[in-house]
């Protein structure tokens, strides 16, 4: 049976990985979605425009995620080094069983310190 109202939850992802180089070489990594393909299987392709990458920047990413194909609207919510780069995506336009839309939304947060 269809829910009769909009269902909303929230999932916090927490992850951290040690990378052997100084933060100036993995922030040029990260702050460039063109490369996310290379370290973000899920990826399976980003469109970005040709303005500067900074506050408010906006490109097209789609990821595979349970075998499924999903386009997300991606914006550099902040991007300051070495302040954390925050990313918003929202999705674009996907439709449950039944027609009901759907939308989906996450933060990427990347905060690079040296140890």
């Amino acid at each position: 049976m269809p829910v009769p109202f909009p269902v909303h939850s929230t999932m916090t992802i927490r992850d951290s990985i040690l990378i052997n180089r100084t933060p100036d070489k993995v922030w040029a990594f990260v702050e460039n979605p063109e490369l996310m393909k290379q370290w973000n299987p899920k990826v399976q392709w980003v469109t970005a425009g040709a303005q500067n990458r900074g506050q408010g920047f906006v490109y097209a990413i789609t990821y595979v995620m349970s075998g499924k194909a999903q386009e997300f609207r991606a914006e550099y919510v902040t991007c300051e080094p070495p302040h954390p780069l925050v990313i918003r995506a929202n999705e674009q336009n996907r439709r449950a069983r039944g027609g009901r839309r759907v939308k989906s939304h996450f933060h990427y947060i990347f905060s690079l310190r040296s140890l």
